[in-house]
């Protein structure tokens, strides 16, 4: 049997072009129907799983709540675990009141007693009373604390050595004789000043401040460089004016 070709070459390009077309458009609408059908699966399995979690979690979360709950004295237990707590922190805050005698000691120059003395540590001020033996002896002490330094070092566990030195700083600042009284027998004086927190901190970045050490001008002589230093403390000073 003899065929013969009727339709023309551009026909023939026609007919494949539309059918490809047509097979291609098939592909693609099967394709986002699998992909729609894949997002919705997914998002119903997630839905389902995550709320499947959060109701464990409540569920572990009441069950432990309620076990909380039936411990007798719960509160009382945890007030204590709270100021147990904070013991190391209120340890780190707290300042080292008696450190002060020793400085006095060290910067109290030779001829001045005081007879009281005023500290307020969440200011940072002190005011000291007392009397000398001229008012020369005051200037000396006044300028003693404008000029005594401090440091902070480090010492080795071991051999007890100097690893670790700061820069020195002013250990008191704002130093004013707020006034002086002169009688036959002394001076009476009242003293102002601020001091560097640090030098009372029971710690200063992590290093134990019983290694604060003051630095004392060599030309004023104190208590602590007499053969035989007199008290500290003497009777109360005289009312001032």
């Amino acid at each position: 049997m003899i065929q013969l070709n009727l339709l023309p070459d551009v026909k023939q390009q026609y007919i494949k072009t539309k059918r490809t077309r047509r097979l291609i458009t098939m592909i693609c609408l099967t394709a986002s129907a699998v992909s729609l059908a894949a997002t919705a699966l997914l998002f119903t399995t997630t839905d389902v799983w995550q709320q499947h979690k959060i109701n464990g979690l409540t569920e572990d979360i009441q069950t432990q709540l309620k076990e909380l709950q039936d411990v007798p004295q719960l509160s009382k237990i945890l007030t204590v675990q709270e100021q147990l707590n904070g013991l190391d922190t209120l340890h780190s805050e707290k300042y080292a009141s008696t450190r002060l005698f020793g400085y006095l000691g060290q910067i109290l120059p030779e001829g001045v007693s005081l007879s009281d003395m005023q500290v307020d540590f969440a200011l940072s001020s002190i005011e000291l009373t007392g009397r000398a033996d001229s008012l020369q002896t005051i200037n000396k002490f006044v300028d003693t604390l404008k000029f005594t330094n401090y440091v902070v070092y480090e010492l080795d566990t071991q051999t007890k050595e100097v690893i670790n030195q700061q820069d020195a700083a002013k250990a008191f600042g704002e130093v004013v004789l707020s006034s002086s009284n002169k009688t036959e027998s002394a001076t009476s004086f009242i003293i102002n000043a601020k001091f560097d927190p640090t030098i009372f901190e029971t710690t200063v970045q992590g290093v134990d401040t019983n290694r604060v050490k003051l630095v004392v001008p060599k030309v004023i002589t104190t208590r602590s460089e007499t053969e035989n230093p007199s008290a500290i403390f003497d009777a109360p000073a005289e009312e001032t004016k």
